[in-house]
């Protein structure tokens, strides 16, 4: 007996590590995204010392998120397979996020742009493997409407990172190289002509509909998984009084 409530415990614990986890994931996400677009999109000018540090907080604290996220159901190899993508995206924006700084402080590099269009290319990929985290995370949890939520807007959110993804290479590839490439179509140079504020209105629908499964599978724990964990031994130790 001893045992399980040893197990359930430690369950338990797993539990509200996951939920800190979701925590901070469902508010690191969007603060991450206004922050680096906010830094990128000034003048050189403009820029302040704090201005090098807080993008590295940002993307910091999401891989703080995946490591607690991390701590829950380690068994389970498609889940942690999941978070183990996730975070290799997580570390690759945490070591770019600085060349955002960098880019605009010295403009005649060109190694520093290239990594901070890396760095929004990997913040895409990052959100769609947080999809996929949440997605396998539903299949874990005992709620039809968020397994089938899950299903159809990580899916969904999928088709448009992946168009992202592609607008963004564009967009890339005619600031740099447009003036020396004639033969695309008129069509794909339109679409590379998107500022970067464009690019971060389109992603505001992922991002959104990634809060609402983020919140949702916090919901879902805290109001059926984490109290029927806790409730056997609440009912042991009323028992024994």
């Amino acid at each position: 007996m001893n045992q399980y409530y040893e197990q359930t415990e430690e369950f338990a614990r797993s539990l509200s590590q996951l939920v800190k986890g979701l925590t901070i994931l469902f508010w690191g996400i969007p603060l991450t995204l206004v922050i680096c677009v906010r830094t990128s999109v000034k003048d050189k000018f403009e820029l302040q010392p704090v201005d090098f540090w807080i993008p590295i907080v940002a993307t910091g604290s999401l891989l703080l998120a995946l490591s607690y996220i991390s701590k829950f159901r380690k068994n389970e190899r498609v889940w942690i397979e999941a978070i183990d993508r996730a975070r290799f995206f997580a570390i690759i924006n945490f070591f770019l996020s600085p060349f955002i700084y960098w880019r605009l402080k010295i403009t005649d590099v060109q190694v520093f742009s290239v990594a901070a269009g890396m760095f929004f290319l990997s913040g895409i990929f990052f959100l769609l493997m947080i999809n996929r985290v949440i997605k396998q995370l539903a299949l874990m949890l005992p709620e039809y409407s968020l397994r089938e939520d899950a299903r159809i807007y990580a899916d969904l959110n999928q088709y448009i990172l992946v168009i992202l993804s592609a607008i963004l290479i564009l967009n890339y590839i005619g600031a740099q190289w447009g003036d020396k490439i004639k033969m695309l179509p008129s069509q794909i140079w339109l679409a590379a002509r998107i500022s970067q504020w464009v690019i971060s209105f389109i992603i505001v629908a992922p991002v959104a509909m990634t809060m609402t499964l983020i919140w949702k599978a916090r919901d879902v724990i805290l109001k059926d998984v984490f109290i029927n964990a806790c409730r056997p031994r609440q009912k042991e130790e009323h028992g024994d009084n």
